[in-house]
């Protein structure tokens, strides 16, 4: 079987971590193999700064000569995929953590919006694993407004357009409103449109969780920028502020800074790359 890993480098360091080794340990198990030789092997490209970038190394992999069999990708983007994949019938693609794209009952791209034909639409070389991470982020935001002592709970994301950060946001707000209705929350930005910032500098978001602290004064602060939120959770540790982690168990990764961490929204990757691995071979 020839496998191929296209990672985004603004994802979380240690979840790409984890996709790697478990696509590499599904990979063997299935009976392929860990080598040079593109007959049987397993690629791993190099991760790539940004989510356009990705998307194009994904169309650009499965053109070349070496035809994989499964192209795994981390941080691309299912909609534009959907529109490519459907050129390639011997490789199978598996999006990761991404949207179910919107596609009309023939399992084209759908602009209008109105997204007719769902997941059962969707093409027999696409697969999208979403993550469910409402339900977790919601009981993540009832613990944070039972833990808050002045009703005030902050929320700083990478950027406005992440539809997972979006997620977890709305998840984690009705969680903590279904516990206190009238609890103030703020919601901040680190960038616009610069992927970079929003997600690779904790320096950067360091610096403005500071701030952002100082301003609204709240006493639970999630944070949701990928690498860039360990310099939030490094802030808020500084300035009293307990923490709500996610995309990565802070306490497991930065044991350091767990007596500030009242709880983690994290997903289970592995299982989901094993599985979409085993199910793969098994329907070959």
């Amino acid at each position: 079987i020839k496998t191929t890993l296209l990672l985004n480098a603004n994802e979380y360091e240690s979840v790409n971590e984890r996709v790697v080794s478990s696509l590499r340990d599904a990979h063997v198990r299935v009976g392929g193999r860990i080598s040079n030789n593109k007959r049987n092997t397993y690629t791993e490209l190099p991760p790539l700064p940004e989510r356009i970038n990705v998307v194009r190394a994904t169309r650009d992999m499965a053109s070349e000569s070496f035809d994989p069999d499964i192209v795994f990708v981390k941080g691309g983007d299912s909609q534009t995929m959907i529109g490519f994949v459907g050129n390639y019938p011997n490789t199978q693609f598996v999006d990761l953590d991404q949207p179910v794209p919107c596609v009309d009952s023939g399992g084209r791209p759908d602009r209008s919006g109105a997204c007719s034909g769902g997941v059962s639409a969707l093409p027999g070389t696409c697969a999208v694993v979403t993550s469910e991470v409402e339900g977790p982020a919601s009981l993540a935001g009832v613990v944070a407004a039972s833990a808050s002592s002045n009703d005030r709970l902050g929320i700083i994301s990478g950027m406005s357009d992440c539809e997972q950060c979006n997620r977890i946001i709305q998840g984690y707000v009705q969680g903590a409103r279904s516990v206190e209705p009238g609890i103030a929350i703020e919601l901040a930005y680190l960038a616009d449109d610069n992927e970079e910032q929003a997600f690779s500098d904790p320096d950067s978001a360091r610096t403005f969780a500071q701030a952002f602290i100082d301003v609204y004064q709240p006493d639970v602060l999630l944070p949701v920028a990928a690498d860039a939120s360990i310099g939030m959770v490094e802030a808020a540790c500084e300035s009293g502020v307990s923490v709500i982690g996610a995309g990565i168990d802070v306490s497991t990764e930065h044991p350091e800074l767990e007596t500030c961490v009242l709880a983690s929204i994290t997903k289970d990757i592995e299982t989901a790359v094993r599985d979409s691995m085993f199910d793969y071979t098994s329907n070959s």
